[in-house]
């Protein structure tokens, strides 16, 4: 979802057992919700949004050194 501000919309999940991810990215902006069940013991919205939190720094740092070299 591309959005003119930085706000973001959110989606009601299709399976109870999983999540819904929504993100938006602009030119100098990347924005996520996530949501999950609390009562589904399989989902954990907080190590998720921690999983793509470290992958989204991880090609921030591989950015950041293709453009030194």
């Amino acid at each position: 979802v591309t959005l003119e501000s930085e706000s973001l919309a959110v989606t009601n999940l299709d399976d109870p057992n999983g999540y819904s991810v929504c993100y938006s990215v602009t030119s100098n902006y990347v924005g996520f919700v996530v949501t999950a069940l609390n009562s589904c013991k399989e989902t954990s919205a907080t190590q998720l949004i921690q999983s793509i939190e470290n992958a989204l720094l991880d090609m921030r740092t591989l950015l950041e050194q293709s453009q030194s070299v």
